[in-house]
This record gives C-alpha cells, structure tokens and sequence, in this order.
C-alpha cells in the first residue's frame, strides 16, 4: 500500500516536515507492506526551502546577506533540476526580531537575485511570504544596482518611509536582465495601496502603529508615481502587487515578472499532482481546519486533488470546526483533531508532536494495517 505524507505545517507547533518525520517513524516497522512517500508543504512563506529541500527538488546553495534590518544574516536558495532558482524572500528578509517597516529592507532579497543570475539561473522564481518589510521590492532593486534618487540626485535610503522621497530611477548598466525570467509566486490578491493594499492589511502585523502605515502609505504611492514616470505603468491596483509589503508589484516593475499562483510553482516542483495520483492513501494536515480551508489554502488543494483521483483522504489537525461537514466537502475518510486527543497535562501547540504521534500510532496506523481502511 502507497501511503502519501503531505502535510501544511502547524503554525506555531509544528513544522510540515516534523509532522513527515513523526509519521515515518510511526511506520517505519512496516517495511514491505507499506510504502511511505514524504511531501511537506509550504505556501511561499518560512520554511519553504527547507521543504523543498526535504523533498529533493533543489539542491541548496547558502550565503550571508543584509537582512531586514540591515544586520548579516544566513539565507539560502535552492536551484532546481532545470536550472531554475528558487528564492523564499523570507530567508533575507523576513521577521529577525524586533523590527520596523518603515526602515526594513528587501535588499537582502535582491543579493540572493544577484546571486542566482551570476550562477547562471535563467529563471528566478521568488516566493513571497513571510515578509518583514514594506518598501514596494525598493531594497531588492538597490542591491541589483538600480538608483533610487530623491529631488538632488542622492540615493533615498532604504526602507518604506524614504520612498516618500524617491523622484527617480536609474536602471543599472552592469547587470542585464533580458536573458532572465522572474517569477513573483504568491497566492495573496491585495492591490499595492488603498484600504487592502500592503501597508493598511500588512502593516500593523509586522508592528506598525496608524502613524507609521500612513508614511508607509505615502511612500508606496510616491514609489508607484515614479513607476507610472519612467516605465509608464500604473501598479497601484495590480492584484498581488501589495504581498510582501509591495514586493509583487516591485518584481513586476523592475524586473518585469510574471505572477504565479505559489501553489503551481511549489505543485510543479513537488510534483505533487503525480503523487497524489499514484497514492493509495493520502495523510494531510494543517493547524486549523475551517472555513478559511476552503479558500485556497494548501490543505484545500491537496483535497481537490485527491478527490480528484478518487483517493482515500486522512486529516489530522490541531483544532477542527465541526459544523462543516468534511465528508461531503472533501469526501474525507476520516479527520482527528489534536484537541480531541489533549490531556490535563498536554497543549496541542506545546505538545503537537506528542499527541500527533498517538494519534498515528493508536488510530491511523491500526486503521490502515489491519484493513479497516475501506470501513
């Protein structure tokens, strides 16, 4: 029997590729009986190349670069079987502490870009989650050598709140990008500014007081007015262009990118519609399963798929809403949620990777070994 792991990870519990490991151990006696194939998810945020990575889809490369707070930080990317690099804007410039958005920068971002196009990399996809920063991709665009001047012909520093400054943009002459294709994956719709835009949604949960989202405000308008100048394009209601604190519309302005849903780019890499296919169980979890499932999450991709070709599906989660009625959505087999499991002395965030291993070992693996699969 052929017995997909595929799990999203537990946000603030586990990671998808702890909950893969759990699952491995739990089976590992059975060899012979029970074939176990290993796929965690990530939706473009932290933790995306390490998963990737797990799966074998790309061989990793690591350098130190200017993180978002312009302290050096570790980051790695990873360059997949075409020649492809693949780039989690999170490992430069995503979340290191205390951090502000008006001065955090992408520009750590942009050393990975440089990087992978002086490997040779033809195609740079970059994943857009996970951000700490709300500068429109400014940083990014400083560190592959474009000028951005204010009224006297000085740089603008880096951060959001210098763009209110920016009056105009020199492309670089050192570094062609013609030959290159970039690609911003995402799956976040918001526009680059209004009420839904990166800094008013986005804003506030990388620290940003009212005060502060309306300079950061200002300096993404001012960002896109020089856009509309000099490469004559407005990007101010380009769905996808606020993800990232602005970067999707940044990649699209500077580098001319293509915007891509994240889970066709990690679907393509992953092959995961294949493995799905060739499954005869398939094991998917996520933190919370609820209305927010159904609206485009991994875990709902990963279902439609396995209804689809008509697979068994399992879920384990760390809470479950009841009132949905799973089976007929998903046509789930069966679901288990880590609250149901919790004893006085257990938290399901503390000790997910406790309770998911009695769950494996006491329900789903009997399920499966003794043949009650198809109960």
């Amino acid at each position: 029997m052929k017995i997909l792991i595929i799990p999203d990870s537990f946000k603030g519990s586990l990671p998808a590729i702890g909950f893969c490991e759990i699952v491995k151990k739990s089976f590992a006696n059975e060899k012979g009986a029970i074939e176990i194939n290993c796929i965690p998810l990530a939706d473009g945020g932290e933790g995306t190349i390490d998963a990737l990575e797990y799966a074998g889809a790309i061989k990793t490369e690591e350098l130190v670069v200017e993180g978002a707070n312009g302290h050096p930080r570790s980051a790695k990317y990873g360059v997949g079987e075409n020649n492809e690099a693949i780039i989690e804007m999170a490992q430069a410039s995503g979340m290191d502490g205390l951090s502000n958005p008006l001065y955090t920068s992408t520009f750590g971002t942009g050393q990975l870009i440089k990087r992978a196009m002086e490997q040779g990399c033809q195609k740079i996809i970059v994943t857009l989650g996970g951000s700490a920063t709300n500068d429109g991709g400014a940083g990014m665009a400083q560190a592959l050598g474009f000028q951005l001047l204010d009224k006297k012909g000085y740089e603008i520093p880096k951060g959001g709140k210098a763009l209110i400054n920016l009056n105009e943009i020199v492309e670089p002459t050192h570094l062609s990008f013609e030959n290159v294709g970039f690609v911003a994956a995402c799956d976040v719709k918001n526009p680059l500014l209004g009420a839904y835009g990166a800094s008013h949604v986005y804003g506030p949960q990388k620290g940003a007081s009212l005060g502060d989202v309306d300079q950061l405000e200002k300096g993404l308008h001012q960002l896109n007015e020089t856009w509309k100048a000099f490469i004559r394009r407005d990007f101010k209601d380009v769905p996808g262009g606020g993800a990232a604190g602005g970067l999707g519309a940044g990649m699209m302005a500077f580098l001319n990118a293509q915007y891509s849903s994240g889970f066709e780019i990690i679907n393509s890499l992953l092959k995961i519609d294949s493995a799905i296919a060739s499954a005869d169980v398939v094991i998917t979890g996520e933190g919370s399963l609820d209305k927010q499932t159904q609206h485009g999450k991994l875990v709902d991709h990963v279902a439609r798929l396995s209804v689809k070709h008509k697979k068994l599906l399992i879920v384990v989660a760390g809470k479950i809403d009841q009132s949905i009625d799973w089976e007929n959505v998903y046509s789930v087999h069966k679901t288990y949620a880590l609250t149901d499991y919790c004893k006085n002395y257990q938290d399901p965030l503390v000790d997910a990777a406790i309770i998911l291993n009695q769950i494996i070992n006491e329900e789903i693996l009997p399920l499966i070994k003794y043949g009650k699969i198809h109960d």
